[in-house]
């Protein structure tokens, strides 16, 4: 949707959604939708109190976690149910640069406390 020889298309094409370009916002627009659809879809089907978006997506910061936040709002004003789900709250974005793997892993068979970022 976005080709860009940019080697981070999205934060590509996120720069140029800022600087208003017309076909950049409708994609973003799209793009985090989407990402909305798939945080909807996660808390409706599972039993989960975070969404966590990690990886490369985490590059976007809090562009996509404002956005997105933004488009599961936009859904609750229309549903009574969506909005006592409270999913604007729930989802997160992955700090830069937090060893997620290595938190992961540690916390597998553990019962440690997860990082105060991902209880809030």
């Amino acid at each position: 949707m976005w080709p860009s020889a940019n080697p981070y298309p999205a934060v590509d094409l996120f720069d140029r959604a800022d600087a208003g370009e017309a076909e950049a916002i409708a994609v973003r627009d799209r793009f985090l939708t989407g990402v909305a659809a798939s945080v909807r879809l996660l808390s409706l089907t599972t039993d989960i109190d975070a969404i966590v978006i990690g990886g490369g997506l985490a590059g976007l910061g809090d562009r996509l976690l404002d956005g997105t936040r933004r488009v599961l709002a936009e859904w609750a004003e229309d549903s009574a149910f969506l909005a006592s789900l409270d999913l604007p709250r729930r989802v997160q974005i992955i700090p830069r640069g937090f060893p997620a793997a290595a938190v992961g892993a540690a916390l597998i068979g553990e019962e440690l406390e997860a990082p105060a970022w991902l209880r809030s």
